[in-house]
């Protein structure tokens, strides 16, 4: 496993690990250590990997399990917006991995989908006052849980066998590029765009678990900030975090792997 040329010729450093507990853990410890550096660090599998309000994550290996840590591109004001940016750098990296897009969707804030099962999902958490972003990322490449209630699926097939290593730099190439031009200034609006092209779900209707409730309408795409418009039947309403899943499948458990 190694960076791609462009990543090492800057000083960014590979901290491969065969075993992990999580890889978002093992890099809160590495941030004192850093020294200005961009982390990668992959791992074979995770003993307790972790996704989006503390959920398990199945970690077997042969699937791409990674965590970056970097400058933060953006004031944290309004980091959030770059989880869309580094959404549409999976859906690339995916889509080249693959040799097509087909299939592929973004749901809202940070799933990618493959035929409407998951296949990845995004964590992101800043650190030190907002100066350092992680990111962390699973990615089922040759297999995912079966158990779970919202379907999962993994990028490999009979005719191609994605290998960790070929995953780990194409991702690592998509996502760089993606935050680098985020940090640039281009402007949410084309990023939004982008977005919503490959939106899953999109004027369709879905159901959205929040913390304190749940709201059932009609998914119209992300506002100018990143919050979901959903138009219920009685107004439309702006949501800034939950969860999302199509009208007639069961709420998510928040002990849900995969």
């Amino acid at each position: 496993m190694k960076l791609p040329e462009t990543l090492a010729a800057r000083g960014d450093k590979l901290i491969h690990l065969p075993t992990v507990g999580s890889t978002m853990i093992y890099a809160q410890e590495q941030l004192a250590s850093r020294q200005g550096k961009t982390l990668w660090i992959v791992a074979d599998e995770q003993t307790a990997g972790r996704g989006r309000l503390e959920r398990s994550w199945s970690s077997p290996p042969g699937n791409l399990y990674m965590t970056v840590v970097m400058a933060a591109p953006a004031p944290l004001r309004i980091l959030a917006k770059a989880g869309y940016a580094i959404g549409l750098a999976l859906h690339q990296a995916a889509s080249e991995l693959r040799g097509t897009g087909e299939g592929l969707r973004l749901k809202w804030p940070n799933d990618l989908l493959l035929n409407g099962a998951k296949v990845s999902g995004l964590l992101m958490e800043a650190h030190d006052a907002g100066r350092t972003l992680s990111i962390g990322m699973g990615l089922n490449l040759v297999s995912h849980p079966e158990d779970t209630p919202y379907a999962a699926t993994h990028l490999s097939s009979a005719a191609r066998i994605i290998g960790r290593d070929e995953a780990f730099e194409t991702v690592a190439r998509n996502l760089s590029l993606a935050i680098s031009t985020f940090a640039g200034g281009n402007g949410f609006a084309e990023i939004r765009a982008r977005w919503l092209d490959v939106a899953a779900m999109l004027d369709e209707p879905i159901t959205i678990r929040l913390p304190d409730r749940t709201l059932s309408g009609i998914h119209r795409g992300i506002d100018e900030d990143g919050r979901l418009v959903l138009e219920t039947s009685t107004a439309t309403v702006l949501i800034d975090a939950g969860d999302v899943f199509p009208l007639d499948m069961p709420a998510i458990p928040s002990h849900q792997t995969g």
